[in-house]
């Protein structure tokens, strides 16, 4: 019969102690889980998931009060929109007022118009017609644009016509001024 070390411990050891061999032996001896570090776990996790789901909501809060904004900032802006809208009809108007109320139509509605038309700005012959042209267009959107200014916080139409009206008022005033008929 052939001996190995297997079936007998003592061949191939001097001692005859047994030597050392690979045996599956249990490993460190595992116990079910730690019950505080899974609770922690647990924590962890529902407290990151709850994180998430608060971020998310406030992102969405934000961006419905950032859409609520931008549309209550521009619909400030309405006086400008009127003005442009109205600008279109300006050569119409130009010509009805020079129809109807021919020495002093244009002074109140279009007083920019006629200041800017003045020799007294020493434009040249061609700009001196380019100008008034100009401003034809452009003076009721960039009176609106300057009533909005103007006006802090919401925009209501009783308070831009009282501004509209100053504004004409001062500019008739300066217009009377300019022309010579107040001194």
């Amino acid at each position: 019969m052939i001996l190995n070390q297997e079936n007998n411990p003592q061949v191939g050891s001097p001692s005859g102690a047994v030597p050392n061999k690979a045996v599956a032996r249990p490993g460190p001896i595992t116990s079910p889980p730690n019950v505080a570090t899974y609770s922690v776990g647990m924590i962890e996790l529902i407290w990151q998931r709850e994180m998430d789901a608060a971020i998310a909501r406030l992102h969405k809060r934000l961006e419905t009060e950032r859409k609520k904004l931008s549309r209550k900032y521009w619909a400030r802006f309405w006086p400008v929109a009127v003005g442009i809208a109205l600008s279109c009809f300006a050569p119409a108007m130009k010509e009805t007022l020079n129809l109807l109320f021919h020495p002093w139509g244009m002074a109140v509605v279009f007083p920019f118009v006629i200041l800017s038309g003045r020799p007294e700005f020493h434009l040249g012959s061609h700009w001196s017609s380019v100008v008034p042209q100009f401003m034809l267009y452009a003076e009721l959107p960039l009176e609106g644009f300057l009533i909005k200014s103007i006006i802090v916080g919401k925009v209501k139409p009783m308070a831009v016509l009282g501004r509209l009206a100053c504004l004409h008022i001062l500019a008739g005033a300066l217009l009377l001024m300019v022309s010579g008929a107040i001194y």
